[in-house]
């Protein structure tokens, strides 16, 4: 079908200066008939030169599209099965290193440059707003211009998975059956780079609702919090924002990280465990959210096999340190009840 597709499309004229831009996003979660949910997945194609602005229909796939299917609806899409307004493109813009080296192959022996780009603000403004129309929030602004979680960071997929492996163990070892989400502990970490980390974090699960840990800059702000909450105050969010490990759904997971846990599938203790390590903020009145840098998250990795290792001893010691193996090298830890 596509090769036909191929020879259908050389018969229309090639345009110079014409450019097309392709994006691949998300929706939010739905329900199949059968009650089943999903998310799916939704390409557009764009011809964004000024004279001839043109806009697909969105193609809604279940599954994650192979690129021979959107080779296939880039070739049906854009007026190009209509003789009277067709043509070729002397330029598509796309963000998929994967789809772009596929193209490239198809396309360039028909006179057609495929360009790889970080950002292609042109069709990401109208994904940005289809995603919102469909229920996606934008506390995340990454979500919703569907950003590959390898370009946000500088994590790498090898990192990412001993981050799971980790989360995955502490999961396993349930430290809520020894501590409350109000026994503080005291993190003494020696940070190679001299970077701040946080001082302290609770325990969150013992009430059976949310299970992860909870960090905080140092004990005075963790007080500040709890004052706030016994007063039934909203708590202010601090500036700098607070970091957590959080145990979830897959439905709960932000999209950048979907994408990477549908490519690699690391295991998770179960189907509500999987890990989020993110910062929340307040920037505007607005709740947003951060990701960590990979120094960071080894610095969380270290903490959470530390913790998996020691929990038992911590409850019943009182405090424990000693060394532990990350991904990027040994961290030395010493944890306190506060």
């Amino acid at each position: 079908m596509i090769d036909f597709l191929i020879e259908r499309f050389k018969m229309f004229p090639r345009i110079d200066g014409a450019i097309w831009q392709g994006i691949r996003i998300r929706s939010a979660w739905m329900n199949d008939e059968n009650k089943n949910i999903f998310c799916p997945h939704l390409m557009l194609w764009a011809s964004i030169s000024p004279d001839n602005y043109i806009l697909s229909e969105p193609k809604i796939y279940i599954d994650l599209p192979s690129n021979a299917q959107l080779l296939n609806q880039l070739l049906q899409s854009l007026h190009i099965d209509d003789p009277h307004c067709g043509y070729r493109p002397s330029v598509i813009e796309i963000k998929d290193a994967n789809l772009a080296d596929f193209l490239r192959e198809k396309l360039e022996p028909l006179g057609i440059q495929i360009r790889l780009k970080k950002s292609l603000p042109e069709i990401e403004e109208i994904a940005i707003d289809l995603q919102k129309h469909m229920g996606i929030n934008d506390s995340d602004p990454d979500s919703l211009i569907n950003s590959n979680l390898f370009d946000i960071s500088n994590i790498s997929a090898d990192q990412f998975a001993s981050f799971y492996d980790a989360a995955g163990k502490l999961y396993n070892s349930e430290p809520w059956h020894y501590f409350s989400d109000t026994d503080l502990i005291k993190i003494n970490h020696k940070s190679a780079d001299g970077a701040k980390y946080p001082e302290v974090f609770v325990i969150m699960g013992c009430g059976g609702m949310e299970y992860g840990l909870s960090f905080f800059k140092n004990s005075d702000q963790f007080d500040d919090i709890m004052i706030q909450a016994a007063t039934k105050k909203s708590p202010k969010m601090p500036s700098s924002g607070l970091w957590a490990l959080n145990y979830v759904d897959i439905t709960e997971l932000q999209i950048p990280e979907l994408e990477v846990w549908e490519r690699y599938k690391w295991p998770v203790a179960n189907e509500c465990a999987f890990p989020a390590m993110l910062n929340f903020y307040c920037k505007n009145r607005k709740y947003k959210i951060k990701r960590p840098d990979s120094a960071q998250l080894d610095f969380f990795e270290g903490i959470i096999r530390f913790l998996d290792n020691k929990v038992g001893m911590l409850h019943k010691k009182g405090s424990v340190t000693g060394k532990i193996k990350t991904f990027l090298g040994t961290q030395e830890i010493g944890l306190f009840l506060g």
